[in-house]
């Protein structure tokens, strides 16, 4: 679980920077502006991705047996 969400929240940051990258690079923007875009990107990025990891990984841990509970025919046994 933690694995994949951190996986996740990474792999998200690369796509969406280079996502970004290549927006810039096709908009015409010089290298150098490229550079300081993507640079404070990363830092909002990253922030975003930790803080959405520390939030959903001990969220998820806390209702997983109420919604397996709630939703029992959802676990496959039934």
């Amino acid at each position: 679980m933690i694995i994949g969400a951190v996986t996740g929240s990474l792999s998200y940051c690369v796509l969406y920077l280079s996502y970004s990258a290549l927006k810039e690079i096709l908009l015409g923007s010089a290298a150098k502006a490229v550079q300081i875009i993507l640079l404070t990107k990363l830092g909002a990025t990253l922030t975003n991705a930790v803080i959405a990891d520390v939030i959903a990984i001990p969220l998820y841990f806390a209702l997983r047996r109420a919604l397996a509970r709630s939703f029992p025919r959802l676990r496959g046994n039934g």
